[in-house]
């Protein structure tokens, strides 16, 4: 949960860094952004549960709960 949090953060700070530069007019960078924003939370929180459920399924085959290396 708290990498998903953090992910999420991530993409909020790029999101509005790119409307504070005024990219596009106003109405494309609240607009069009915000529906870029909401497919990259989205692209994020996806891969987020495919990784999760590839150590979750390496895990249980391996029958190991170690820690993973940075």
């Amino acid at each position: 949960m708290r990498e998903r949090d953090e992910v999420l953060e991530k993409l909020r700070s790029k999101y509005f860094e790119r409307i504070s530069r005024g990219e596009g007019s106003a109405h494309d960078s609240l607009v069009l952004g915000f529906g870029e924003y909401i497919e990259e939370v989205y692209a994020a929180y996806e891969q987020h549960k495919l990784e999760t459920l590839s150590f979750k399924k390496h895990v249980s085959y391996h029958g190991t709960t170690r820690k993973l290396q940075p």
